[in-house]
Parts: structure tokens; sequence; C-alpha cells
């Protein structure tokens, strides 16, 4: 029995492919290997921005000989059936076949090998046919792969299996930390080749970096009386970041800290990719958390004035928005809307606008909501699209909307709908509950997929590039989960109610398994669907 170290290392990779291409990478490995063996693998992948790899613990010097028996079909199939089994197998009658429970089967003879071998042919097919989503070609090689390939490593009890992919050969060779510490480091086991890396500054496996990572934030901020917030996803983004994490806090001025909170979480967690931290009360503290990938010659204080140079222009950036935004009202933006295009065969935001007061009109006289009220915040709920904050910051739409909009004067219950409208983008978004939310919302959705069907776009297969399916969804779970009784059949296209209608099948199946998450009563949206008598 012998251990396999297999490792590629690379230009940097995206940080949500590593995980994919190393687990990927040893689950195509280990499941040919199993079924080979009969014997269960054990061992790990692990990833870095610039490698991908495996080790496993043990395997077989040698592939015993064996017959395999292998089921055909049944005896009674028809001929070209049976044909077409023995040709794959080289065969040329029945009477080579073994008759078996009403099929014939095939007894195939496997030679023994030399795992070597094995493992030699079995590596580079899975590297050439790796299936990454999206690869690339570089120099004038042949090969592809996610990022250009700097090396390959791959030892076998010790020994180097040559393995090759295009013009780069295997070696039991290896590369420090890029840029810092690159020297080569030659390695025969997976124990030498993580003990190698760690003194050359690289930790392989992502859950250590975060254990890092969590371990020096809470050494940096014990005095600060502070807390990091919780964000799973982002923590593990940014250890997929560096090989070896230095954990630094910068100081956000405090003349940043009056701009809306959302902008500042914008600004830090989705531009900067920085951790953020609050205070006692769960408000955003002054501070955020840097990982970097490098410790200079001073420590990490080069660092930390680096990044607040650059945060403190990003963020002066977003209070000259917000100052120039609020210097005429939200609702004296609407007729630049004419300018900003919904669709080129449907028309401006401006002529949307139009569409959902019409259907928003029709769905306030249901809930008895004020007519011109709802006019008044259809000419509002898409207004900060033409704003300097949303243009830099697209993510913020309907939330710059209702800062604005408080600002402006208007009440809290017309400012919740330009920033609900929206919602449910997702599973796990609330529902809207009030009644002008939910009429904005319910009014622009339909809209949307009223438009869209007319011109013919539909979702096909798994592409959706207009979010079709979430509106539809979002229409079924605002009515349900609110009990609404409304009637919508005389708003919607005939396609698009067959289109809701698919949808309130699916969640039906879903619930049924206990598989959906929203668990609503769907005779709701059944009732909405009726054409009025």
């Amino acid at each position: 029995m012998s251990e396999l170290l297999f490792e590629i290392y690379s230009e940097e990779i995206p940080s949500e492919m590593q995980e994919y291409g190393a687990k990927k990478l040893y689950d195509m490995i280990s499941t040919k290997l199993e079924e080979l063996f009969d014997h269960k693998i054990i061992g790990q992948y692990f990833f870095t921005p610039r490698r991908i790899g495996f080790y496993i613990e043990s395997i077989p010097t040698i592939l015993q000989a064996k017959i395999e028996e292998v089921r055909g079909p049944k005896i009674q199939a028809p001929k070209n059936a049976i044909d077409g089994f023995l040709k794959k197998y080289n065969l040329t009658e029945t009477s080579e076949l073994v008759e078996k429970n009403g099929y014939y089967h095939f007894l195939q003879k496997m030679e023994g090998k030399s795992t070597l071998e094995l493992l030699h042919q079995l590596l580079e097919e899975v590297v050439a046919t790796f299936p990454w989503p999206k690869s690339m070609k570089w120099a004038n090689y042949q090969i592809k792969w996610i990022r250009p390939i700097h090396s390959i490593l791959c030892v076998y009890g010790g020994k180097v299996i040559p393995v090759k992919y295009g013009h780069i050969t295997a070696s039991n060779i290896t590369t420090g930390r890029w840029m810092l510490n690159e020297a080569m480091i030659q390695v025969n086991s997976f124990s030498e080749y993580q003990t190698n890396l760690q003194k050359a500054e690289v930790e392989i496996f992502q859950e250590q970096r975060i254990n890092s990572i969590k371990k020096q934030v809470e050494q940096k901020i014990a005095n600060l009386n502070v807390s990091m917030i919780e964000d799973h996803d982002l923590l593990h983004e940014v250890a997929n970041l560096v090989e070896s994490p230095y954990v630094a806090i910068g100081k956000i001025d405090s003349k940043f800290m009056q701009l809306p909170k959302e902008v500042l979480v914008t600004t830090l967690k989705f531009h900067q990719k920085y951790l953020m931290m609050e205070c006692g009360n769960k408000e955003l503290a002054p501070y955020f958390i840097i990982v970097s990938n490098i410790m200079t010659d001073d420590g990490l204080q080069t660092v930390i004035t680096g990044n607040e140079k650059v945060l403190k222009a990003r963020l002066s950036d977003a209070e000259f928005f917000y100052t120039q935004d609020t210097n005429t009202k939200l609702i004296d933006k609407f007729q630049a809307l004419k300018k900003v295009t919904f669709h080129h065969e449907i028309g401006s935001y401006y002529d949307k606008i139009q569409l959902i007061k019409q259907v928003a009109v029709d769905l306030a006289k249901q809930l008895q909501v004020d007519q011109s009220l709802v006019e008044h915040t259809t000419l509002l709920i898409k207004s900060d699209l033409v704003t300097d904050m949303v243009k830099e910051l697209p993510e913020l739409q309907g939330i710059v909307g209702y800062y604005y909009a408080l600002k402006d004067g208007e009440t809290k219950e017309v400012a919740a709908a330009i920033k609900e409208h929206y919602l449910p983008q997702g599973p796990s978004d609330p529902v809207v509950t009030s009644n002008l939310s939910i009429l904005m919302a319910l009014a622009d959705k339909m809209v949307t997929l009223n438009s869209m069907f007319k011109i013919g776009i539909k979702p096909t297969g798994s592409k959706d590039p207009f979010a079709l399916r979430r509106a539809a969804i979002g229409i079924i779970r605002i009515i349900c989960a609110n009990q609404l009784s409304l009637k919508v059949h005389d708003m919607l296209r005939s396609d698009v109610i067959n289109f809701i209608l698919d949808r309130v099948e699916i969640l039906e199946k879903e619930i049924g398994e206990g598989k959906n998450a929203y668990l609503i009563d769907l005779c709701y949206i059944k009732e909405a669907l009726i054409t009025r008598s």
C-alpha cells in the first residue's frame, strides 16, 4: 500500500472555482480507484489561490488480475441489442456469454497491472478531460485550464509518476508562496509536502486559513470593544484569496459613518472584500478587517495605510454622489427615466412605469388603497435608477431610493414601498406585508412578465437571464403569504398565467415532498388566476 500526492500549480484561480476544481479532481480519481480496487479510498483534497490537489493515504501497489462480470441485455432482447453488446466486447457468438437470471453476462478478464502504470494513465486522462465551466489557452500551447499551469507534482510511494499534460511533465517539485518565497521545494510524501509548504508560508487547507483569520481578528480587536460580523460566504471568499493570511485592522473616517449603512456595507464587503465589525448595539463599527497575503518589511502598517487610502477614495465618491443626488428631489428625477432603457424592444423605464401605474391602480381598487397615493408612489419606485449613487453601486437600487424619499419628506410607507418592491428576490428574502409595498411589488413583477412574454422572451431550460421564474415565484409568494383575495387574471397574458401555474405545480410537488421552505397555502394564487365571472 502506498500514498498518492498530486498537485497542479497555476496562476491565481478565481475564489469560487478553487474548491470546485480540487473536489472534482479528487472525486474523479477516487471514484475510479474504488471501482478498480474494490477498496475504500481515504484521502483529502486541498486548494489555495494558486494550487489545487489531493492526497490518498493508501493504494495497493498492484492491481490483481480478476474476472469482472458484466450484465448485458435480456436473453429475449431484440437481436440488434444482443449484437451491439457482443460487438462492444469484440465477441461474435452468444455462446461466449453466460446466461444468468434471464440475462446474458460477459466474464471480462482484467489482467494484473502495476498501480504506478495504472495511475499514470488514469491521471493523464482525468487532467485532459477535466470539466472546468470555463477554461483558457495560453501562449502557443494547445492545452486548456482554468488558468495557465506552471507545474504538476505527482508522487506515488515516494516515486515520481511523470504525468504529462501538453508541454508540462509532472515532477516531485512544488513552489512556495508567490512573490514572497518562490523557492523550489522537493517532496516525497504528503507530510513532507505540507510541512515544507507551511515553512514557506503556504497553508493548503481552507479551514485552517479561516481559523487563522478568526484567531488573528480576536487578537487584533481585543481592546476595541467590537466584534466581527459573522459572514460565512465572505470569510470563505477572503480565505480563498490568500495562501497564508495576515490580518490587519483599518479605520473608517468618522465623517463617512453618516452615510447610509447599506452604502458602507456595499463598498466594504462587495467591492473591497473587507470583513466588517459591529458595536455592542449591533451598529456598524468604524473599523474594517483586511486579510492580506503579504507581510511587508515594516509589518502591516503599509498594508493598512494603503487600504485606508483606497477606502477613503471610494467613500469620498459615495459621499459626493449622495450630496449631488439629494440636491434635487426624487420626484424630479422621474422624467429622466425616459433615457434609461428597460428593454430595447419594450421601451424605457418611463414607459414601464406607465404600465405599472395601470396595474397598480387596478390592484389598489381590490385592496382599497388610496389611488392618488398609488399613482404618486409609482413615479418614485424607479427614480433612483438615474442617481449617481446607483450608477456607481447598482446593488443599492431601491435602497438608495428609500433614503432619498425620507430625506424628501415622503412618508415611511412610501419610502418602504420603493425599497421593498423588488422583494422577494431569493428564497431567503422576506415577503412584503404592507398594502402599498404589495401593490408595487406585484405590479412591477406582472408588468415584467407581460412585457417579456409579449416580445417572445421566456425562460428555456436552465437559462433565465431576465429572472422571469423569480418574478413568477415572487407573485405566488406575495399573494399566498399575505392570503390575499385578489383577481389578477385580467391583468396577465394567458401564457404568463400558464407560466405561473407551472411554477405552482412545481411548488406543490416540492411542498408535498417536504423540500420547499415556503410551505404556503397555494390556493390563494389559484383563486387569483381564475377568470372573473
